[in-house]
């Protein structure tokens, strides 16, 4: 439900910032978390807040669904954030060829930040101002 509820979002804001050269938005989700994200010609910052203690990752890809995306994730068990990409619906693979930068993850009785900025085209699926998800 929280996945789907980020895809949309994500698209929307994509579309959104099609039509300004940059902006900062919020999208508050139904499960009482937020997306913030500053976007600029080169680059994208996320802050996702969520209320629960978990793990946090947020995924694109080229048709909406899971396989095949790129993924943002936040493990608190190791204090990392990292790239990925998926193998379908079962695993996932580091992908050390793209840096993402002011990355952190950090939890507290309230719940769990994810934090990072990347370069809009350095991902599997470039973002673009016709992004769709």
């Amino acid at each position: 439900m929280v996945y789907k509820s980020i895809q949309r979002a994500l698209a929307v804001l994509m579309l959104y910032a099609s039509q300004v050269a940059s902006s900062d938005c919020t999208v508050n989700l139904s499960s009482g978390s937020d997306i913030k994200i500053a976007y600029t010609d080169t680059t994208i910052s996320m802050v996702f807040t969520s209320t629960k203690q978990a793990w946090l990752a947020i995924g694109r890809s080229q048709d909406g669904r899971m396989p095949k995306s790129d993924v943002v994730m936040g493990l608190p068990s190791s204090n990392s954030v990292g790239y990925y990409l998926t193998n379908g619906y079962n695993g996932v693979t580091a992908a050390s060829s793209v840096t993402l930068y002011s990355t952190s993850i950090a939890q507290s009785s309230s719940g769990t930040v994810l934090q990072f900025t990347q370069n809009l085209k350095d991902s599997l699926y470039p973002i673009t101002s016709t992004s769709q998800s």
